[in-house]
């Protein structure tokens, strides 16, 4: 049997049960499920409430997100059998056909942006147009060529609590609209450096440019300490500007922005080695924490 005939054979042979966690896979799940929260927080940070609507426009990103996603797997599949990290992904094992691909990331992406614009209305309609171009033509197409696809990366990745701000009738431009979309780019850029220095071996032999390319390890370290800092400032800043937050939701946010300041610090001035891994964890924690907390204080607020 041929190398074609043996991959058909392979998929053919996988079951619907890991067919299905196969495609969760490749629609990255857990990471599009804290992009959808955003567009949720920003909703919810918009209305200072939860309603029907802040879930709808949850569910229609988290489609949205999961095509674009699924798009990039497909992509992204010769790239990711060069490095170690993501040569284990399905669409290089063979585990899913690229057609499997190619017809989830087109079917989620309409179902997202058509559920999107029923829910949530043209202007979060367009935003999330303009996401999923900017992700999977730009950023995606720019990142193997230039170190500057970091900026149309971070951009695309600050749309979605922005998509909620405007369902919920929010200011096209205004102080308050700025602070969700800033949290998520404060957020990406550390993120996406912990992702570098995490799989750093993969990122020094990569072809593609990379900043360990251009700088040290040492030099990384310190250069998104500022970014920490910077995303523990908008986090306070969230806590203090609406009118309707408890008290407890205010102190909750405000010490998980001192404890990131802390942790990082530490873990880059003081520690014998960084441990990458758990601090990508925690940065993540972090951020779902404010998000949840302003949520979950305005879920309850409604109730009462």
């Amino acid at each position: 049997m041929n190398a074609e005939g043996q991959r058909m054979n392979k998929v053919k042979h996988t079951g619907v049960v890991d067919k299905f966690v196969l495609s969760l896979s490749i629609a990255k799940f857990p990471l599009c499920a804290l992009i959808a929260f955003s567009a949720l927080f920003g909703h919810v940070f918009a209305l200072e409430t939860i309603n029907q609507q802040s879930l709808f426009v949850f569910t229609a990103v988290l489609l949205l997100a999961c095509g674009a996603a699924s798009l990039n797997s497909y992509q992204e599949r010769v790239v990711d059998a060069l490095m170690r990290r993501t040569q284990d992904r399905p669409l290089v094992r063979q585990k899913l056909s690229v057609v499997h691909a190619l017809v989830q990331a087109v079917f989620l992406l309409l179902c997202g942006l058509m559920f999107l614009l029923w829910s949530a209305g043209f202007s979060s309609f367009i935003a999330g147009i303009l996401g999923a171009v900017v992700y999977n033509v730009v950023y995606t197409r720019m990142k193997q060529h230039s170190l500057y696809a970091i900026i149309p990366g971070v951009l695309c990745g600050a749309i979605p609590p922005y998509i909620g701000w405007l369902a919920a009738g929010g200011e096209l431009l205004s102080f308050q609209a700025a602070l969700p979309v800033l949290l998520l780019i404060f957020w990406q850029i550390p993120h996406f450096f912990l992702v570098v220095l995490n799989h750093k071996s993969d990122y020094s032999a990569s072809a593609s440019p990379t900043l360990l390319h251009e700088l040290s390890e040492h030099s990384l370290q310190r250069i998104f300490l500022p970014w920490i800092t910077a995303l523990a400032v908008i986090m306070i800043t969230i806590s203090v500007i609406p009118q309707q937050m408890s008290t407890g939701a205010r102190m909750v946010i405000i010490a998980n922005g001192l404890a990131l300041i802390g942790f990082f610090y530490y873990q880059m001035f003081f520690a014998v080695k960084p441990d990458y891994r758990m601090l990508f964890r925690y940065l993540n924690m972090a951020l779902f924490l404010v998000m949840a907390s302003v949520c979950y204080d305005y879920s309850v607020a409604a109730l009462l």
